[in-house]
């Protein structure tokens, strides 16, 4: 069989997988081998994993989740645009669904702002709830203002390699931060997350990082413009 006619029949089975999986999973997956199907709802809760204890890192006396509420959230891109908090564009830990870009392609992010300033050691992550879609490692940043200001720490961290597990990303010393901004680097089927902070609860601790100069202005120590953490 000739190259033409391998190409040609290759392109009929990607029409056929789009025409079989629907207009989201024949944008999402540009490939031409066929998107796998939605997981069954009954599936899916047997896989649910329990709800998890943040891990307690040095500096951090009591280790939270704040699942940032998906109003304090923004996105890049989302897929068929929709609005924050409702279908592609629900991204909180344990959502019934994700966060979905738009795009495919690196420079994709999703922001969270915790409203002040608190001490932060990393993030925990799923991927979406309801398809075989997750990220596999993402750069983490952390910030004082919005971002685009001066980073404050960042961190290449391991992702998930199932839709609904969490995986904590932990970070070696907390830092002080109020936006917290995920950018996926690699990830499987298509790039889709749920996501949440890991603080430190101890407010004494808080209080007292946000009081040092080190803490609030690290990024602009001459030799070390930006801290990696990990």
């Amino acid at each position: 069989m000739g190259a033409a006619t391998l190409a040609r029949a290759s392109d009929l089975l990607l029409l056929g997988a789009a025409a079989a999986y629907g207009e989201h999973d024949a944008g999402v997956y540009r490939s031409k081998a066929a998107p796998p199907r939605p997981i069954d709802p009954a599936v899916l809760d047997r896989m649910r994993s329990p709800p998890e204890t943040a891990p307690v890192r040095e500096g951090c006396d009591a280790g939270g989740i704040l699942n940032v509420p998906e109003a304090s959230r923004s996105y890049s891109s989302v897929w068929r645009n929709d609005s924050v908090g409702t279908g592609h564009a629900r991204s909180a830990l344990d959502s019934e669904q994700a966060w979905s870009s738009l795009h495919g392609s690196h420079g994709q992010w999703m922001l969270m702002d915790l409203g002040a300033a608190v001490l932060v050691h990393g993030v925990v992550t799923q991927g979406r709830a309801d398809a075989y879609q997750w990220v596999t490692s993402y750069r983490l940043e952390l910030y004082l203002d919005r971002p685009p200001a001066r980073l404050t720490a960042w961190s290449r961290v391991p992702g998930n390699v199932d839709h609904n597990t969490r995986v904590h990303g932990v970070l070696r010393h907390p830092r002080l931060a109020r936006y917290v901004l995920v950018r996926p680097l690699t990830w499987m089927g298509h790039m889709s997350m749920r996501a949440a902070v890991l603080t430190c609860a101890d407010a004494a601790a808080t209080a007292a990082a946000r009081e040092d100069p080190w803490q609030r202005r690290e990024a602009l120590i001459r030799g070390h413009p930006i801290t990696q953490l990990n």
